[in-house]
């Protein structure tokens, strides 16, 4: 098994809020598990919407052939 982390980054960003999403996973995700990913952040931070002027950076399973 290989427990290496995750290594392939896939960013969103939002230029108004200059906000900076980024999801770092075994695999380039798509835009709705980027919306799902963000979802599941703002939730977990307990945010209501996304903050201005912040790069945020998760890791993800997504990909993850264990």
């Amino acid at each position: 098994m290989d427990a290496s982390m995750p290594n392939i980054i896939t960013t969103m960003k939002n230029e108004e809020r200059k906000f900076v999403f980024n999801v770092q996973a075994y695999r380039k995700l798509s835009v709705t598990e980027m919306r799902q990913a963000l979802s599941i952040w703002l939730r977990q931070s307990r945010r209501k919407k996304i903050p201005k002027n912040q790069t945020v950076t998760v890791i993800s399973i997504h990909g993850f052939e264990g």
